[in-house]
């Protein structure tokens, strides 16, 4: 826990992010200054799927184990809520805006931040919700949930949110609906892609951090394009502009883990691929990628 908080300060230092928290406990926002580096950004000059997710992350990370200078306390007491179990990603929606994609036109680029909130309190599970804003006007760029089970560290079964965390934080849940992403089946034709899990992509626990998940999906949907494998999506996959990722996750990888992921055109919506990652036969995650109709003028 030392180790992280140490973490999390030089990346505040570094990066200039600034947490404070609503008078009545419900949101933290925290200040982006500068999205990211430059090898974050893809030619069109914005965050990559899986960067966006990874800011998300990260700050969800700085809210909930950083002290606030405002109240001395972290977002939802979430360092307490975690100190005694492991908690484990289910799933995940994000939702990009199409002004997002308009950012470099702007002749000013305008300050960010990061706005969460908890969405959701179940028996053994929660989700928070952050939306990437504009700090000066407030347009929502991208919207993300993230719905993560609580974990027993020696069983690594779930767990029961304790009694005291769900009683104190009840009045500050948002919407309070839990996420369900349906599970699918593979149709009779598919495109394979193999990948193995590099270290590279290891979170804490030691297995695949669940933002590579996203980044094997575009890898897959950039080689079923290039090799010709769909019918609606045949340029480069810079072309496509990305609305909607919806992925749920199964089972764990870990490091040297090898992946087949399949992927096919949705076929009632031509704009949405889904893809189906698994390793010896059992599914490990499955990915829905809804994408805007028109392309990039890149």
């Amino acid at each position: 826990m030392l180790l992280r908080r140490r973490s999390l300060e030089t990346l505040a230092r570094m990066s200039k992010m600034n947490a404070t928290l609503d008078k009545n406990g419900k949101w933290a926002h925290v200040s982006i200054p500068t999205l990211h580096s430059i090898d974050s950004f893809d030619f069109s000059g914005i965050l990559t799927t899986w960067q966006l997710q990874a800011l998300m992350t990260k700050a969800r990370m700085f809210a909930f184990h950083m002290p606030s200078k405002d109240t001395g306390d972290t977002f939802l007491q979430y360092d307490k809520l975690t100190a005694d179990r492991f908690t484990f990603m289910a799933s995940v929606k994000t939702t990009v805006s199409r002004s997002y994609y308009d950012i470099p036109e702007l002749p000013v680029s305008p300050s960010m931040r990061v706005s969460l909130c908890l969405g959701y309190i179940g028996t053994s599970s929660l989700s928070t919700a952050a939306n990437l804003n504009c700090e000066e006007t407030g347009e929502v760029f991208v919207h993300n949930v993230n719905q993560v089970v609580s974990v027993d560290k020696t069983t690594r079964k779930p767990t029961p949110l304790p009694d005291w965390w769900r009683t104190k934080y009840a009045s500050a849940v948002v919407g309070n609906e839990r996420l369900v992403i349906p599970r699918f089946s593979q149709p009779d034709k598919v495109h394979m892609y193999e990948c193995k899990i590099p270290w590279s992509d290891v979170d804490m626990y030691r297995h695949t951090n669940y933002v590579a998940y996203i980044r094997y999906s575009i890898d897959c949907a950039m080689d079923g394009i290039l090799t010709g494998a769909y019918s609606n999506f045949t340029n480069t996959q810079s072309q496509y502009l990305i609305k909607d990722t919806n992925i749920a996750f199964y089972n764990e990888s870990v490091p040297n883990d090898v992946l087949q992921v399949a992927s096919w055109e949705d076929k009632d919506n031509p704009y949405i691929l889904r893809f189906d990652g698994t390793k010896d036969g059992k599914t490990i995650f499955q990915n829905s990628i809804e994408f805007y109709p028109e392309k990039s003028s890149l």
